[in-house]
């Protein structure tokens, strides 16, 4: 069986669900790391105008 690569970037906040159910699954290998940055829904409000978010 061959190895995948699936990168995903999701909010900090849900983070701790997606791992527990990745482990459910028995995904082998999980790493994670901070990313920051803005798209089209940034929030123009906060001061650095970046929004952290996992990337997994």
């Amino acid at each position: 069986m061959g190895f995948k690569l699936i990168t995903a970037t999701l909010n900090i906040l849900v983070l701790d669900k997606v791992e527990q159910r990745l482990a459910e699954i028995a995904v082998p290998g999980l790493s994670v790391s901070e990313t920051k940055g803005y798209g089209a829904y940034k929030n123009f409000f906060q001061r650095d105008m970046m929004s952290t978010h996992a990337r997994i």
